[in-house]
């Protein structure tokens, strides 16, 4: 489909092309011309998903700086694409010229805050929707709570204290198997790690069993690659 052939399309086809069209370019120009009804800028945007390949491949090439910089500064994309505009824009090197013709109106500014929020809220829900880490039972805190204070692997004790000195936690407030633990071994102390903390992975063996044919139990060890959070990380619960 010719880019210029959209200008002369009525609204019913560009609904359609809004829809349908395989073409990143013309999506673009759709989806960021304020002269557009809502819906067409919001359905072409919501199409780019749908060509996500072509789409992304298209705004890597694209040299022209007014076009990746409205896409860059729209309200309408998913984060990625927004992602990819902005460092194509810096690839290009947008001038303080061309800066003032690519500022939002206050419409504009208005759309793209609505947009932001419904993303926000979105991601919100997602969150929400996703299972919580479990948090296992008394035997099972207990054993972690075990381990954690009994794992003196000078390995990872080197491994834990790099990585939180670079968190600002200072050298001597980190102490493996005393403030630096598991999740279900925070659990078994009273405490929960706070949403949305990241901690540190460790190397440590867990106590296994198996049942042979005849019915025998066989105990075993094996490693296991867990994660640790520092005190600060966590909360009573």
């Amino acid at each position: 489909m010719e880019t210029q052939r959209l200008t002369r399309f009525d609204v019913a086809d560009l609904h359609n092309a809004s829809q349908t069209e395989d073409n990143p370019q013309p999506l673009i120009e759709l989806a960021v011309d304020q002269s557009m009804p809502k819906d067409i800028r919001r359905n072409a945007a919501e199409r780019l998903n749908d060509i996500r390949g072509a789409a992304l491949g298209f705004i890597r090439c694209c040299n022209d700086r007014v076009l990746i910089g409205k896409m860059a500064r729209s309200g309408y994309f998913a984060n990625d694409f927004l992602t990819f505009a902005k460092a194509r824009l810096t690839a290009l090197g947008e001038s303080e010229a061309e800066k003032p013709a690519l500022d939002k109106s206050p419409e504009q500014a208005k759309l793209d805050r609505i947009a932001e929020l419904e993303r926000d809220n979105e991601a919100l829900r997602q969150r929400k929707a996703k299972p919580t880490m479990s948090r296992g039972n008394k035997e099972e805190q207990a054993e972690a709570l075990q381990r954690a204070q009994n794992c003196h692997s000078i390995a990872n004790m080197a491994t834990v204290t790099t990585e939180f000195s670079k968190r600002g936690i200072a050298l001597d407030d980190i102490k493996p198997g005393e403030n630096v633990l598991t999740f279900k071994a925070w659990i078994a102390l009273g405490r929960v790690v706070k949403r949305g903390e990241h901690g540190v992975k460790v190397n440590t063996v867990i106590a296994c069993s198996k049942e042979d044919e005849d019915g025998d139990k066989h105990s075993f060890k094996r490693p296991w690659r867990a994660t640790v959070f520092h005190i600060s990380q966590t909360e009573v619960l």
